[in-house]
């Protein structure tokens, strides 16, 4: 194997923690690094300490080791420049530190390795029979890792990896040798698969780690494509990384089985044979959204309009990978929000603003998983994700009502209580105000006083309703500033909100004095496809929310303000079909002069209102609260 092959492979075990894959990292780069550290130093004590401190350095930062070797470069040069300005007592001129002319002996750097482990706790053992052991040990695998490079260029040690279990080791110095000798001959196909053939798929060890089994019944090692991702393995097959795989990168609509490529086309799902390179329709559907390949299955979204009505019918649903076997596994009318899917026989997984959430298929409610989340694998009932670039697990997660996780609300006889996880009140900002996901709720005196739209967000883009001139269209912004206008139909915009891969509008489509009509659409901010969401209506939409638990959009509906003195708002619920006004009959109190309501959180089976008596401004079109207090609403299951 050659050296960065196997450097790049020891890294990537090294970054789970594993202390004898550091040791081989160790023994890989010790002669590079001292002859790099010999170029800002002649003082050999003074460079094995600076050795010394580097290695321990990076033994302390394991998990941040890059695994790319210039990136590997550049964060050991940049240690040794540091752990120098150290021992120097001041800082190194930056020079060309590439020549190498310095060498360690393999007793020295053995001896090293020791201090190393001392210094930073690996393995350490005060019993001096084993310290001698181990220094033995060392100095062995050093020698014929310098030996192997030197002779063929090919690392030797990989077969001690595979040969060799590190406590025998210490136990048996002498024996080491003659192993060696025994297995060099070895390809390291042979070193890997001499076992038994398993049976392919995912299991747990007994530690708790997700182990992997490639369909030719040999353990996983190194990186696999997976689904739409990259994984990468230790030598006992245990996940230690999930990254991006370049190709999906370039078209979302692909995912992998190993070597096994699937595409996405048409409303249909390919598959490509990696031998013979030649494709053929394994789900032959028409109306396939996405698709993604993962345990022995291909999991799939369809869309279908049903006929003589606006509404779409959202089903998920799984195939054996030649496409047999299709099995409907979840059916909602509501939109899926499917960024980044994934799907187990639980419920589906999905990222949204970098946090991972789970809509559990049996109780159908949404679950908050995990935060900072940039990759992630579900499998059974648990999803692997990294964060700060460990391996992390989460199985339980915390029911999610629709606002930014880490925020709860409580309801109180004088009114709704918003706090955070730890169950205090928030900080809020200047002016008493804290925003809670695309909601920010004003605050007087610990209770939500009314609520307005936050910063409504979808990747890079910002979208917003330009109320400086009289037509009010809809405009989206990018980091750098630039804006655009969306596709749109309508005289003017009222209101919006992002829900999944949409932005839903209220336009007011025709205007009567005081009096309008409006409509509900829809943008595809992927593809910009505009359409029209149920039938026209009277009134506007003041405001629209969407409650990600629930995935419905409610929206505060005023059916006219032509009478100043008798403005009564209502919550709306939008759907495919259009709108439907939610009855607050039994809870709303009785009142002669304008009121309204302003949705705070969609649960289960309550809506959280605040109802407001109100005054209204004909002049400027605006409302002023003049009472204030909660209402919940039993919503119809």
């Amino acid at each position: 194997m050659k050296r960065h092959i196997l450097l790049k492979k020891t890294i990537n075990m090294a970054r789970t923690g594993d202390a004898e894959s550091f040791e081989n990292f160790y023994i890989l780069t010790v002669q590079n690094t001292y002859g790099k550290i010999c170029v800002l130093t002649k003082d050999r004590e003074m460079a094995e300490q600076i050795l010394t401190e580097v290695y321990v350095s990076l033994y302390q930062k394991v998990h941040t080791l890059p695994p790319d070797e210039m990136e590997l470069q550049a964060r050991m040069e940049e240690e040794i420049y540091r752990a120098a300005e150290k021992y120097l007592d001041s800082e190194p001129e930056k020079t060309d530190i590439e020549s190498v002319c310095e060498k360690l002996s393999e007793d020295q750097a053995a001896t090293l390795w020791m201090d190393i482990e001392e210094s930073a706790g690996i393995d350490k053992d005060d019993a001096e029979e084993e310290r001698w052991s181990s220094f033995v040990f060392v100095f062995l695998r050093i020698a014929a890792a310098a030996a192997a490079v030197i002779i063929t260029g090919i690392g030797l040690f990989v077969t001690w990896r595979y040969t060799v279990g590190r406590a025998d080791s210490f136990s048996h110095p002498a024996q080491e040798s003659s192993v060696v000798q025994e297995s060099s001959t070895m390809s390291e196909e042979e070193l890997i698969i001499s076992g038994e053939r398993e049976e392919p798929g995912w299991s747990l060890t007994r530690e708790g780690k997700l182990r992997y089994v490639r369909k030719d019944g040999t353990l996983a090692e190194g990186s696999v494509a997976i689904g739409k991702q990259m994984m990468t393995f230790s030598g006992s097959g245990e996940l230690t990384l999930i990254g991006s795989n370049p190709v999906v990168a370039e078209n979302a609509d692909v995912s992998f089985d190993e070597d096994v490529k699937y595409e996405v086309r048409d409303g249909n799902v390919y598959r490509t044979d990696p031998e013979s390179g030649e494709e053929s329709c394994v789900i032959l559907n028409g109306h396939v959204s996405q698709a993604d390949v993962r345990c022995g299955y291909i999991w799939y979204i369809c869309m279908y309009q049903i006929p003589n009505s606006d509404q779409i019918r959202t089903t998920v649903n799984r195939a054996l990978p030649d496409g047999s076997g299709n099995t409907e596994v979840y059916v909602t009318a509501n939109t899926l929000e499917t960024q980044s899917f994934q799907v187990t026989d639980e419920g589906i997984y999905y990222l949204s603003e970098g946090k991972l959430f789970r809509l559990n298929f049996s109780s159908n409610r949404t679950e908050y998983l995990a935060g900072q989340v940039e990759y992630y694998f579900a499998w059974d009932d648990t999803a692997y994700y990294m964060q700060d670039r460990t391996l992390e697990s989460v199985s339980r997660g915390y029911s999610y009502s629709g606002m930014e996780a880490g925020f709860q609300i409580e309801t109180e006889e004088a009114g709704f209580v918003l706090l955070n996880s730890e169950g205090e009140l928030p900080v809020e900002s200047g002016n008493g105000e804290v925003q809670v996901g695309d909601r920010i709720y004003r605050l007087e005196e610990g209770y939500i006083a009314s609520v307005r739209p936050a910063e409504r967000k979808k990747g890079e883009y910002s979208y917003f309703i330009d109320e400086s001139g009289t037509d009010h269209k809809i405009y989206r912004t990018d980091s750098a500033g630039t804006r655009g206008l969306i596709p749109q139909e309508g005289i003017s915009a009222d209101s919006l909100c992002i829900a999944g891969e949409w932005l839903y509008y209220s336009a007011r489509t025709a205007q009567y004095g005081a009096e309008c009509e409006s409509q509900i659409y829809r943008v595809n901010l992927e593809t910009m496809e505009l359409e029209a969401v149920g039938e026209k209506f009277r009134g506007q939409m003041r405001n629209l929310y969407y409650f990600e638990s629930m995935q419905e959009i409610y929206g505060e509906y005023i059916p006219s303000v032509a009478d100043p003195e008798d403005i009564h708002g209502k919550i709306a619920r939008i759907t495919e079909n259009g709108t439907e006004i939610v009855n607050d009959l039994s809870v709303r109190p009785e009142n002669d002069s304008s009121d309204m309501l302003e949705p705070v959180m969609a649960g289960e089976n309550t809506l959280l209102c605040l109802y407001h008596t109100c005054s209204y401004d004909m002049s400027s079109g605006q409302l002023a609260w003049e009472s204030t207090q909660p209402l919940v609403i039993e919503l119809p299951r």
